[in-house]
């Protein structure tokens, strides 16, 4: 049976507490922010020491097998974007800086609190799924019946309007 990717918050975290990684720190002592190097590899100082974190995490989410694909650049890439998947934000942007071109990051604020996954904003209260796969209304909305409108509450936030035939929207 093939090992599951591991989640990337606590391996980063672990990554960061192990110090195994030049650059790779805590910058301040509630360890909430830290700093990655982040030095463009054609400068004529870098060298294999600057990439890797990236490379640990495309050998860690590549699976069982260890084998990676693309270069340095596409790891430095999918570990940015897993950064930005889970919500870590950029405090400061010093990839330009000449003598230590790196990037600090802020944890994001629900996994660093150990904040619940268990409050719902229909009820706040917990439902255990049991091993079953399919709930029952009484199990899945515990306090009553869902709102009405908990979907419109849902998608207010969003901004969704109806296009027009033959348009495009591009990112």
């Amino acid at each position: 049976m093939a090992q599951p990717k591991p989640l990337f918050i606590p391996w980063l975290k672990q990554q960061i507490d192990s110090g195994r990684y030049p650059g790779v720190q805590w910058v301040n002592q509630e360890r909430t922010k830290f700093s990655i190097p982040w030095k463009h590899a054609l400068r004529q100082d870098s060298n294999s020491d600057d990439i890797l974190i990236f490379k640990a995490w495309a050998q860690t989410s590549a699976g069982s097998n260890g084998q990676i694909s693309g270069d340095h650049s596409v790891w430095k890439r999918n570990f940015r974007s897993a950064l930005r998947a889970r919500g870590f934000k950029i405090v400061e942007d010093n990839k330009n800086d000449a003598a230590n071109p790196h990037k600090i990051f802020m944890w994001p604020d629900d996994s660093q609190s150990g904040a619940s996954t268990t409050d719902s904003p229909v009820c706040n209260s917990d439902v255990s799924l049991g091993g079953t796969l399919y709930l029952g209304e009484d199990e899945l909305f515990p306090c009553g019946s869902p709102q009405p409108d908990l979907l419109q509450h849902c998608l207010a936030g969003l901004n969704i309007a109806e296009s027009q035939p033959g348009t495009r929207f591009i990112n």
